[in-house]
Formats: structure tokens, C-alpha cells, sequence
């Protein structure tokens, strides 16, 4: 079992007052009205996707990156009214069992500056009623601006040892196991010289030093845990637009806009192509390794659930991709669909076709081309799909996501799709709404709502959506709840 990403926390962002809990299932679906906070939800998520890295937190949070999804309002507009500081966490249960508690608070300066005002790593013993223990956490220090103090867990008893780490980024990304080893080590010394100096000893055993320099820290396999685990959620917010226009060959991953999705396909398509040369040959070309054939092989495999994944929108048989490549010196490319109308195959471009092909597409290629043990969140999933092809799409994603251990974080309002979630997928449904006095968005899982069994039993969660967004059962005691006749006693 691979660690797995249970919950998100977040504490007073944007329109979010105090904290709230975001759960996380193999399919999450998150449903609301309009301006409920779905799409506040998505851009906390993203920001969270950036922590576990290298990055300024100014920069993050004030739009500089291209390839992340912008955060609406920046730095200032995460601030909930008045407040200077906000927070994001998560839990994430281990393969032994265990939690991990994670929780970044920022402080953002009137000047748009970001700053770490306080950060923690915990670990829940499921085995011994969560007990706490320390991984790391911040130590406010007012003598510092750039600068925050780091407690952290060295397993040995008495007073834990201290590292001096930069504000601008997450400690998360900045703990690594060299430094960590060097400021332990360096703590053990001054450790021994000063015991040496309270027994009035002038000099030390060799096999003193040996021990300082051979003790290792094991911290690091629960914040590796952490940093791989936000690293690998990504956002997918497709915009049609900028699909529809021509795209750079490189080798990047298909970005949060899929605004790269002909060159991400191009790609795949050059794969198939060389499985295709290598195979028909009878013996490998130099340099090309049996490893090689078989990471082409899956590449060929994934080209061809794209194919059958994609034929289920279009009226028309699509029977296959092609690439267009611009000549040197600029080779952009834009990829094409190959339809067979009446017994021909009509070549329709990318920019040509419509919002619902466009999203199947980028989302296939994503959850096909994105790591194993992704998070993928999809912004709008069904955005353009008509609701009858709908929930067949939504079916071949999951089976493709199963088998890839890839979790599905989506939002929709297509009422038939939702109607067609059951058993375990319950579980994943979170709702954003907004409280009618404060005006703040609160998350509920819908199998917090009081008989929510008879709202499946009423007509469906897309029944209840349809209706006012599941408001009225939200506000209502469950003594409220009407029931029809024939579900009266049961």
C-alpha cells in the first residue's frame, strides 16, 4: 500500500472562515451552487501543490509561475476580510496505518511578500489512540524577518535540536536529509564538548566521534512521504482557447490549462511510431534496449486507450489522431481528429472542434500521462459533454485511474452524472456551500447530512442538487426532512 492523501485542511482562505476539512476518496466529487467556493477550493489545492517544492512563496502566490494555475486576487485575495494570515494542511495515512498531520500557515505582507508564520509535521499512532509525536515543527522567533526556528525529532530523549531555516519557503521543501545530518551532528558535538566540560575532562574518545558521525536520522522517510504526496496533485482547468492554438514541441507534462495537449500528444504519437519501427525489425538498432521497447510498449498502450476512451463522445467514429508539425526552425504542432464518416476519414483539426472533444481528449491524456498514484483534479469534468455520454466518460476514467492508483478529484453540476454515484462513492462527495448569515463557505461531506440515505432514495443526489444545491437539506433538522408515502417507516 503507498501513502494515501485522506483530507485537505483549510483555515481562513478566501471565502473559507475558520478551518474546514475537504475529504479525499478513489473519487472525489465536489458540488455547490455558484459562488459557493468550489473554485476556492481548487486554487487551495494548487497552492498546496507547490509547497513540497523549491518555490518563493511570493512567487506562488502572486502568479508568477506559467505553468500553475493562477490564484485569483494573489497574495491579498487568499486573505480572508481583514486577516493577515491563512492556512492550508493535510493528512495522509501511511502504509503502516499511520497519519501524517501537515499545516503551513502564511503570513502576507501589505507589500504582497509571503512568509512561513508557522509550519508543523505530526505523526498520529493509529495503534496507540493517536498519539502525538513530533516530526518538526516552526518556533516564532520576533528577532527575525527572513529567518524561523525548527524543532525537530532527532529520536533521542531530552531537549530536541534547532535548525535556522529561510521564511520564504516551506520548511518542507527546504529539510533534506544532509542538512539535517550536519546541524544533528554539529548539536551532538557541542553535546559532548560541553559534557566533557561539566565532568572537567580535557579530551574525548575517538569512538565518541564515530557515534555523533554514524547515528542517522529517520525523520526524513515521513517528510519524503509529504513532499511526494503534494508534489503529485495536479490541476487541470481546461481552456478550449488555448488547445485550439498551436503548441511548442518540448517534453514538458501537459500543463494546467492543457494549452500544451498537441505537444504532449505529439510525443506520445512519436513513441507509438518508434514501437512500431523497433518491432517490424528483426534484431534492436544499437543502443536501444529491451527496457526501452517495453516503456514504448505501455506508451503504445496508452495511445490506444486513448483511442477507445475518446470514441465515445463524437457521433462519428473517431478512428484515430495525427500530428501536424510546422517546418523548421519553429516545429510547433497541433494535432487533428481522424473520423470515418460514411467510409471515409475526414480529418477535422483541433481548431475545429468542440469544447466536449477537446475536454474528453485533455482529460484522457492526463489521467494516461500523469505519474501512477497522481491526484488529478479536474476543474468542470463534464464541461461540454452532453449528459447521456457523460457518465460512460466518467466510467472509463475510473477503471483507467483504478489501475493506475490515480485519486479523482472532480467538479461537476450535471445532475445525471451524480445521480449515477453509489456505494463507496458516497463517500467522496463533498459540499460547498455558503452559511446564509456570515456569508462563509463550509465544506460537508454528504454522508454527514442527516438521512442522507433517503435523499438517495428520494431521487438522487443530482435530483437534490438540481433542486437549490442540497440547501434545504443542509438547514434542516432531520425531524424536517419530508419523506414520501412508501418511504414512510422504513
Amino acid at each position: 500500500m503507498v501513502s494515501k492523501l485522506k483530507n485537505i485542511k483549510i483555515e481562513n482562505f478566501k471565502s473559507f472562515e475558520g478551518q474546514n476539512t475537504f475529504y479525499v476518496e478513489e473519487l472525489t466529487t465536489i458540488i455547490g451552487l455558484n459562488a459557493s467556493g468550489k473554485s476556492n477550493l481548487i486554487e487551495a489545492l494548487s497552492i498546496l501543490s507547490m509547497i513540497g517544492r523549491d518555490t518563493l512563496l511570493t512567487n506562488a502566490l502572486n502568479n508568477s509561475s506559467k505553468v500553475t494555475l493562477p490564484i485569483r486576487g494573489e497574495a491579498q485575495g487568499c486573505l480572508r476580510g481583514a486577516k493577515k494570515t491563512f492556512g492550508l494542511g493535510c493528512t495522509i495515512e501511511k502504509s503502516n496505518g499511520n497519519e501524517l498531520d501537515y499545516f503551513i500557515k502564511f503570513k502576507v505582507e501589505d507589500n504582497d511578500r509571503v512568509f512561513v508564520d508557522e509550519e508543523s509535521l505530526f505523526e498520529l499512532n493509529k495503534k496507540k489512540s493517536n498519539e502525538k509525536s513530533l516530526i518538526y515543527k516552526t518556533v516564532k522567533n520576533s528577532k527575525s524577518i527572513a529567518d524561523i526556528s525548527v524543532e525537530y525529532d532527532n529520536k533521542k530523549r531530552g531537549k530536541n535540536p534547532r535548525i535556522t531555516m529561510d521564511r520564504s519557503r516551506s520548511v518542507l521543501s527546504q529539510l533534506d536529509e544532509n542538512r539535517i545530518e550536519t546541524n544533528t551532528q554539529l548539536v551532538n558535538f557541542y553535546d559532548l564538548i560541553e559534557d566533557m566540560s561539566k565532568k572537567g575532562e580535557n579530551s574525548f574518545n575517538i569512538n565518541d566521534i564515530d557515534k555523533i558521525s554514524s547515528k542517522k536520522i529517520t525523520i526524513f522517510e515521513e517528510i519524503n512521504i509529504v513532499r511526494k504526496v503534494l508534489n503529485s496533485m495536479f490541476i487541470l482547468n481546461i481552456d478550449s482557447k488555448m488547445i485550439r492554438n498551436y503548441a511548442r514541441r518540448d517534453n514538458s507534462q501537459l500543463t494546467y490549462n492543457a494549452g500544451n495537449l498537441s505537444s504532449v500528444l505529439d510525443r506520445l504519437y512519436l513513441d507509438v511510431r518508434r514501437y512500431k519501427r523497433y518491432t517490424d525489425e528483426k534484431s534492436l538498432p544499437i543502443g536501444i534496449t529491451q527496457r526501452a521497447i517495453e516503456n514504448l510498449k505501455e506508451r503504445k498502450k496508452a495511445w490506444d486507450r486513448l483511442l477507445a476512451t475518446i470514441d465515445i463522445i463524437p457521433e462519428y467514429k473517431i478512428s484515430d489522431l495525427s500530428i501536424t508539425v510546422t517546418p523548421a526552425p519553429y516545429r510547433d504542432v497541433i494535432f487533428t481528429c481522424i473520423e470515418q464518416i460514411e467510409d471515409k476519414n475526414v480529418k477535422i483539426p483541433a481548431t475545429s472542434l468542440s469544447d466536449g472533444t477537446i475536454s474528453v481528449i485533455a482529460i484522457t491524456t492526463a489521467v494516461l500521462t500523469y505519474p501512477d498514484n497522481s491526484i488529478i483534479v479536474i476543474d468542470e469534468f463534464d464541461n461540454g459533454i452532453h449528459h447521456s455520454k457523460a457518465i460512460k466518460f466518467l466510467e472509463k476514467i475510473q477503471e483507467i485511474a483504478r489501475q493506475r492508483r490515480i485519486t479523482l478529484v472532480l467538479t461537476t453540476h450535471n445532475t445525471t452524472l451524480l445521480n449515477s454515484l453509489k456505494g463507496k462513492e458516497y463517500n467522496g462527495i463533498n459540499i460547498i456551500h455558503r452559511e446564509k448569515e456570515s456569508s462563509n463557505s463550509k465544506i460537508i461531506r454528504f454522508i454527514e447530512i442527516p438521512n442522507y440515505e433517503k435523499i438517495i432514495a428520494t431521487g438522487g443526489v443530482g435530483q437534490a442538487v438540481a433542486k437549490d444545491g442540497l440547501l434545504s437539506y443542509l438547514e434542516q433538522k432531520e425531524s424536517d426532512i419530508e419523506l414520501p408515502d412508501w418511504l414512510k417507516g422504513l
